[in-house]
């Protein structure tokens, strides 16, 4: 006789928090250390096939730099390449939030890399590390393919904490793919 034996299940605290509040919205309370950025909004939601998305605006000097990514919860193992070798230095959780960047909101995206974000105090800060590139608008219109400008070293870590929902409501109305 087969004994079927329940393992425990991984913990998943950005769909958990998801399938509680529905989103969620971060803001930076103001810049970082020499960074650029003035202003961060952050929002995390699900897209019509229930993945969880991130959309994040971050204005400085000149336009605001739009990014849309896929994301997931990575339980052990992120930012980790072969033999466990770290990939971004800056980075050093070994659990946290996976995000794939989006090239195209419209249709099929190819692959546009990926960026670890940590998940801290139980999901009311996030930490995000862009990569030196990313896939990015510079307005609302996402009818063209994102455009890649480069993320000056210090721009690259973005610290946002939770903000009430209706701090989201213009980026997530104005931003991402068009039903």
């Amino acid at each position: 006789m087969l004994a079927l034996v329940a393992a425990p299940a991984l913990a998943d605290p950005l769909n958990d928090a998801l399938n509680a509040d529905g989103s969620l919205c971060f803001q930076q309370a103001g810049p970082g250390d020499g960074q650029q950025w003035k202003a961060a909004r952050l929002s995390l939601t699900r897209d019509a096939n229930g993945v969880p998305t991130m959309r994040l605006r971050l204005e400085g000097t000149g336009k605001p730099l739009l990014i849309y990514s896929s994301c997931a919860w990575t339980a052990e193992g992120i930012n980790r390449g072969g033999g466990g070798r770290i990939l971004d230095a800056t980075f050093l959780p070994t659990s946290g939030v996976t995000c794939y960047l989006r090239t195209n909101l419209n249709g099929d995206s190819e692959d546009a890399g990926s960026f670890p974000v940590a998940w801290e105090d139980e999901g009311r800060r996030m930490q995000v590390h862009l990569p030196f590139t990313v896939a990015a608008w510079r307005s609302w219109d996402t009818k063209r393919q994102a455009t890649w400008p480069d993320v000056k070293p210090e721009d690259r870590i973005i610290r946002v904490s939770r903000a009430p929902a209706e701090a989201c409501a213009e980026l997530n109305a104005r931003f991402g793919p068009k039903k």
